[in-house]
């Protein structure tokens, strides 16, 4: 296997274990364009409610990548401080120690922000981060629990759509009574309701006990 199909092969891994997160606003620009647009009053909260859903599911599963990143920044940052430090210490900048000493802290995170502004820089923590992503997968148990995290972000995903689902449905109906009455006597429709009247008594029981 060449070098850049062995570095495939491990960005596929990765992709299969973590989610990546975009930009949030243009993740969701299509979404919040068409919450915009919605014209009924009623279905506003609704809309935003799902919008809500989808980005606390993404805040979820991205938490692995976003601990590695955050990692990574810090060790980074340990680096420029002690680097100053340093330089404080053998007097490099001609100044009292203690007030380089003083300086130090400030002036490299002032640095850092510099850095991660750079393409450069961006570059360099990007591989690392990667690099860290694909050793974390040498763990087992990490890497279970990293796929497992994504399939339960599927659930939540599906279990938003549950719900943006039954609100609309439900405002529709409250909206329009007359329509929510031709559903329960229309002889096709009234089975799925008295089916669902029907469990919602079997949980409630089920939740008392």
């Amino acid at each position: 296997m060449s070098e850049s199909e062995a570095k495939n092969t491990d960005s596929n891994k990765v992709r299969e274990h973590f989610f990546i997160p975009h930009n949030e606003t243009s993740m969701f620009a299509s979404l919040d364009e068409s919450i915009g647009r919605v014209t009924l009053p009623v279905f506003t909260p609704i809309a935003k409610a799902f919008r809500h859903n989808l980005g606390a599911v993404i805040s979820t599963v991205s938490v692995p990548f976003q601990l590695i990143v955050a990692n990574a920044q810090r060790l980074r940052f340990q680096q420029i401080h002690i680097s100053e430090a340093i330089r404080a210490q053998i007097g490099i900048e001609r100044q009292p120690t203690e007030v380089l000493y003083e300086k130090a802290l400030p002036v490299a995170r002032e640095q850092l922000i510099q850095e991660l502004e750079t393409s450069e820089a961006i570059k360099r923590l990007s591989s690392q981060v990667m690099k860290e992503l694909e050793r974390s997968l040498e763990q087992e148990d990490l890497a279970h629990a990293a796929s497992e995290l994504l399939r339960q972000g599927t659930v939540a995903v599906w279990g938003a759509l549950e719900v943006l689902a039954q609100d609309v449905f439900v405002a529709l109906l409250n909206s329009n009574p007359a329509s929510a009455i031709q559903l329960l006597t229309h002889e096709r429709t009234k089975q799925l309701f008295i089916r669902y009247a029907l469990w919602l008594r079997f949980r409630s029981v089920q939740l008392l006990r």
